[in-house]
């Protein structure tokens, strides 16, 4: 056996033993569940895949919170309700419109019902209107860190 031959060999066995584990990776990654097989029907059921289960995120109980008025009152909010600054509301990312949230800062406290989207800053987790701002009496600072309780969701 010369030189050629030995190097032929070695490239055939590891290009043999390359194929064999890409096989089996394969064979990992894609199989599918075992079948169900129905004695009444001449077809093969594979069992259906369950949905992932949505899971709302959980909602902080300290966020930072802004408020606006004038310059958006009277314009349509995400939900497509008009914006009044005298309203109880607020705009979170994430929760469903309509959900009540309790508000608490310094033995004061309020309630909101979410009706938009935002707030704008990644650096706040809620945006209420001005009227909640006066209850909490957070005008005067514009940011506050609020206590919040998640009260009723939307049907």
């Amino acid at each position: 056996m010369n030189r050629h031959d030995r190097i032929d060999a070695d490239v055939i066995s590891t290009t043999a033993l390359s194929l064999l584990v890409l096989g089996l990776l394969a064979w990992v990654v894609f199989r599918q569940p075992p079948a169900v097989h129905d004695k009444t029907a001449a077809v093969v059921l594979r069992p259906e895949p369950s949905p992932a289960p949505q899971v709302e995120p959980k909602l902080p109980k300290a966020m930072v919170v802004s408020w606006y008025g004038d310059p958006y009152h009277g314009r349509a909010t995400a939900s497509g309700e008009v914006f009044d600054k005298n309203a109880m509301t607020a705009a979170h990312r994430w929760l469903p419109f309509g959900t009540t949230l309790r508000l608490a800062v310094a033995g004061k406290h309020c309630y909101v019902r979410v009706n938009d989207r935002g707030p704008q800053s990644k650096y706040r987790d809620l945006d209420i209107s001005e009227a909640a701002a006066r209850e909490l009496g957070m005008t005067e600072a514009g940011v506050c860190i609020v206590y919040v309780t998640k009260m009723r969701m939307p049907k």
